[in-house]
């Protein structure tokens, strides 16, 4: 959709669209009853294409979870296939990372997506925290622990890539 929410759109065409009947009731002129079935059928089509259109902020903040999930049953190429093929040394970081601390649970607490369509290719940026629940009782990683991430990305050929990442302690005091 042109914004991220239609649902107010389509709350005022079904208010409306009640209205438009409520004169109906009254007057009884059909042209009345014809606008008040096309204003909630307007509605109708309004909310079925906020359901199927995915804007590209959606999109990021619907690909963070899917990552996470994907740690958790060890299904790393997915979030490798995520990342520019030339960031040879992110991927080497990530891969260090997940060997240290053998992450059982992921669980993203918070995603703020940012996205920049004005730019040539499109780029966002996406700051997340990120729970890791470990199992290594090898690593001196603690067992549960918080990363905030803010990650770069950029849409190339209509894929959104990530282009870099950088990992911190979070500093909940700290304005976004």
């Amino acid at each position: 959709m042109l914004y991220e929410s239609s649902w107010p759109l389509v709350v005022i065409c079904l208010l409306g669209g009640i209205f438009f009947f409520y004169l109906w009731m009254q007057t009884q002129q059909t042209f009345l009853l014809g606008l008040s079935i096309l204003v909630c059928a307007g509605a109708g089509g309004v909310a079925v294409l906020d359901y199927v259109v995915e804007t590209d902020r959606e999109h990021l903040q619907a690909l963070f979870p899917r990552l996470a999930r994907a740690v958790e049953r060890q299904e790393y190429e997915a979030v490798f296939a995520v990342l520019d093929p030339h960031l040879y040394q992110l991927r080497e970081d990530i891969e260090k990372v997940i060997e240290q601390t053998q992450p059982e649970r992921v669980l993203i607490t918070y995603c703020d997506v940012a996205v920049d369509d004005a730019n040539e290719p499109p780029s966002a940026i996406v700051d997340i925290v990120v729970r890791v629940a470990t199992s290594s009782s090898k690593s001196h990683m603690p067992q549960d622990m918080l990363a905030d991430i803010r990650v770069l990305l950029q849409k190339k050929s209509g894929i959104w890539r990530i282009i870099d990442a950088d990992g911190r302690r979070p500093d909940f005091g700290r304005q976004r």
